[in-house]
């Protein structure tokens, strides 16, 4: 991606915070590669990068000074972004003005289309045809909608076949033919004038709109008749297929698990039924409701969402139909329904203590089982035959953990369990662990548990052991301080030698900017470069500006250099400063007064601009006296060659005495022969 390019899609927004490597220094020619492509994503060849760094290393000391980069960058942005913009706005004007002649070109074309394909030579089939649509359209235009087109386009100039064609396919999407439209101007044009009133054409498409919702209409109430017809009969088919099936959903022919699956069924409903539940639907239509087979049917299979077969809708009448009158009492079944669900909840209930019994036995068993466990493996946790070396890994694990050990931060578990307590060595183990999250091997622990164990009774006092874990982190945060007293000293000392170091290296890199021996032709070319620079020097308010840098300021070569470039865009060798240096180092103090330095300036102008002027003035007097040299010279060329033309000898007088005189003669014989 070139420099330009990656400037134009540069967004400070976004992409700032990528530009901070640039800011504040002069960067290597590697690190200002890594750069362009890390932070700005500039990938560029070893011949563009070369040409490249000719360009922004200003000084040529082969280095880039980022900030100055950053300028130039977000330059070159402003003016690549402006020659696109006003590249942009011209090819967006380009076709505008393109749109506007092809929307003039259709226009004109669609003028000319209007009336074209248009003929009065029609049949009857196109009449037909176009009052056919004609209707249609009218019948469903409706002008009370919100979404009605406006029908004031019809109004005003008389329409032509062209015009009216148009007209219907904007307002109403109705496209017609050429011969259909020539039919149906012909049919609204009564007075034959070739055009056709607006107002004349709305009364017919009105009229032809109420025809065609009268015909809809009766042929609406028509198909009412025929339908109610057919839904009678549906009807009645309905009905008897409704007998049937009541009589074909109850079978007399039934077992004793039919019953009891029916039963079962009613049973596991009524004991999961809920009327709190949103979703469950209301009983009441079983209430006070003598309810035939297909009924019953019907209402378990809707609200109860219950499907029974015809055996098992046998041996539920067989049970519910106390009377035997072959109908079912809604608020017998609702009894029996509720009595169903009770005593389904109470063996439920029974089964569920019965399993939750079971379930206890179980979990007294597995919990004295792992008790039992827990104490053969507390009896393992701790070992008396410990070595120097689980008592030293013990020590480091404790004080460590004293030392860490914060009360007043809110995650720090509480030490309120060692307070007032004798401690056993698998409790005292799990604590530590619990506590301060150390875990200790079986040897780690007898070692720790011996040195605290003070009495010998095989247990810990809590609160001496809490006496000796403070004291211990006491002690290790001290010197833990003292580490990073010393580990802050040494990095402070190694940064003290890199400053003094860098310092050191800058020094030297402002000693190597200048030459002190120099040549007379670095001085020479120095001073021309100067008297160059003051004589074409202007002051304006931005160089006034400028030019303040020097008051005042007594300046280092270096910084000197750096003035010279920035102000007059002026570099140097080090030869060529150095040269400099010993012209306006008056004092000799190896320093440039930035105040002596404008003035032995502006003197240099002046008198460069004198000397020029004088120069000038001389060339011009040169250049006039060997003008005028040249024309004294050319003229008295022109007389030697017309003197050497007129040179002559006694031959050449006697041969121009005989040409006169044989003219003289041959004038004379032609006045005689024309007088004669």
């Amino acid at each position: 991606m070139c420099v330009s390019c990656s400037a134009v899609k540069y967004n400070r927004e976004k992409d700032g915070v990528y530009i901070n490597a640039f800011r504040g220094g002069s960067m290597t020619p590697p690190a200002f590669r890594l750069e362009l492509r890390r932070s700005l994503n500039i990938k560029l060849s070893d011949r563009e990068f070369q040409e490249l760094l000719q360009e922004f290393d200003a000084d040529g000391d082969g280095t880039i000074n980022g900030s100055e980069f950053l300028i130039q960058y977000t330059s070159i942005g402003f003016r690549e972004k402006a020659r696109l913009a006003v590249s942009r706005r011209a090819k967006e004007e380009k076709k505008k003005r393109a749109d506007r002649m092809e929307a003039k070109r259709k226009r004109l074309t669609d003028d000319a289309k209007m009336e074209a394909n248009i003929t009065s030579e029609y049949t009857k089939a196109d009449l037909e045809s176009g009052i056919y649509k004609m209707s249609q359209t009218a019948g469903d235009y409706d002008a009370t909608s919100a979404a009605a087109m406006s029908l004031e386009g019809f109004l005003g100039t008389p329409l032509t076949p062209g015009n009216l064609r148009d007209m219907l396919r904007k307002a109403f999407n109705l496209r017609l033919r050429g011969g259909e439209v020539g039919a149906i101007f012909a049919a609204f044009d009564t007075d034959g004038g070739g055009t056709l009133d607006g107002s004349e054409f709305l009364m017919h498409f009105k009229k032809l709109g109420f025809n065609e919702r009268a015909r809809r209409m009766k042929v609406q109430r028509e198909n009412t008749t025929a339908m109610n017809k057919h839904s009678a009969l549906e009807e009645s088919e309905r009905e008897a297929a409704k007998q049937k099936a009541s009589d074909n959903s109850v079978s007399r022919k039934f077992t004793s698990e039919h019953s009891f699956n029916a039963l079962t069924m009613l049973a596991n409903k009524s004991a999961d039924y809920d009327p709190m539940s949103s979703s469950a639907l209301s009983l009441d239509s079983f209430q006070g409701a003598s309810m035939t087979p297909k009924v019953f049917h019907d209402m378990c299979k809707i609200i109860l969402q219950l499907n029974f077969s015809p055996p098992e809708m046998g041996a539920l009448m067989e049970h519910f139909d106390g009377d035997k009158g072959g109908t079912i009492d809604g608020s017998e079944f609702l009894v029996k329904f509720t009595q169903l669900g009770f005593t389904e909840k109470q063996n439920r209930f029974n089964k569920r203590r019965a399993f939750d019994e079971r379930k206890k036995e179980k979990e007294m068993a597995w919990l004295e089982k792992r008790a039992k466990a827990e104490r053969d493996e507390a009896a393992k946790k701790v070992v008396t035959n410990f070595t120097t070396e689980d008592w030293s890994e013990a020590m480091k694990k404790i004080t460590a953990a004293a030392a860490d050990y914060d009360k007043m931060s809110a995650s720090s578990m509480s030490l309120q369990a060692f307070q007032g307590s004798a401690l056993e060595p698998p409790l005292f183990r799990d604590m530590v662990f619990r506590t301060f999250g150390v875990t200790l091997s079986p040897g780690e622990a007898g070692a720790i548990i011996k040195y605290f164990d003070k009495d010998g009774d095989g247990t810990i006092d809590g609160t001496e052991f809490l006496l000796l874990f403070t004291k211990l982190g006491f002690n290790e945060k001290g010197r833990r301080r003292r580490e990073r007293k010393k580990e802050k000293e040494r990095r402070d000392a190694e940064h003290k030698k890199w400053w003094e170091n860098k310092q050191r290296e800058i020094e030297q890199k402002q000693l190597e900017s200048v030459d002190r021996s120099f040549t007379d032709e670095h001085k020479e070319l120095a001073m021309h470069r100067i008297a160059e620079c003051a004589v074409n020097f202007e002051i304006d308010e931005i160089n006034r500006l400028a030019l303040q840098s020097f008051q005042g300021s007594s300046m280092e070569p270096h910084v000197f250099k750096e003035q010279l470039r920035k102000t007059f865009d002026l570099k140097f060798s080090p030869g060529q400063l150095g040269a400099l240096i010993a012209i306006f180092d008056k004092d000799g103090d190896g320093t440039v007064d930035g105040a002596e330095f404008l003035n032995q300036f502006f003197k240099i102008k002046y008198s460069e601009r004198d000397r020029r002027t004088k120069e000038r003035k001389g060339k011009e007097v040169r250049a006039e006296a060997a003008r005028v040299a040249a024309d004294v010279k050319k003229e008295k060329d022109r007389l030697d060659k017309l003197k050497e033309r007129l040179k002559f000898t006694a031959n050449d007088r006697l041969s121009a005495l005989k040409k006169i005189k044989e003219e003289a003669l041959r004038f004379d014989r032609n006045a005689a022969n024309s007088m004669g």
